[in-house]
């Protein structure tokens, strides 16, 4: 039996065959050249956490291509290991809990930890910050553009009522 793994992070897709143990068989489409918009171990957690929410999603290891967890759609296979690599410490995962160096951790826990432990100059608020700004000069582009179609609404009704826009009268 053969199953399609994907990166959700850099679209990667492969198809690895089920006997005896998984293992790549086709690599289907490269990927690789996308980056997550959250720091690396942040978005890895937020895969994973997204295979404990969804009984069909099941985590299998790193991808090649950017170290973001691979995902199939299948509960036929038995999932492997995830290690996100910390500042310090490190952060594993199975197919049902997050384990830390204290021991079993909740999601919740594990989010904080990883937060507590991303390594300097990660701290994710590149996000907000590109938001706010697009959202500024979309908003700027909305002013003028409404700005531009009152003006010119004004103008055809001004001289509609006035009788002089459509006097061609030279």
């Amino acid at each position: 039996m053969s199953f399609e793994v994907r990166c959700p992070a850099c679209h990667r897709v492969e198809t690895w065959d089920a006997e005896p143990e998984p293992h790549r068989v086709e690599v289907r489409l490269e990927g690789g050249s996308r980056r997550p918009i959250d720091p690396l171990p942040l978005a890895a957690w937020t895969t994973l956490a997204g295979t404990l929410r969804s009984p069909r999603q099941q985590a299998f290891g790193p991808c090649p291509a950017c170290g973001q967890p691979l995902v199939a759609h299948t509960t036929e296979v038995a999932p492997r290991a995830y290690r996100l690599e910390l500042e310090g410490p490190h952060l594993d995962f199975d197919a049902e809990r997050f384990t830390g160096p204290e021991g079993e951790m909740t999601p919740e826990e594990a989010r904080r930890f990883v937060r507590q432990h991303l390594p300097p100059g990660e701290a994710g608020g590149t996000r907000l910050a590109f938001a706010s700004v697009a959202a500024g000069f979309a908003l700027l582009i909305a002013t003028c553009w409404l700005f531009a179609l009152a003006f010119f609404v004004f103008f055809v009704f001004y001289g509609a009522a006035t009788g002089q826009v459509f006097d061609m009268r030279w």
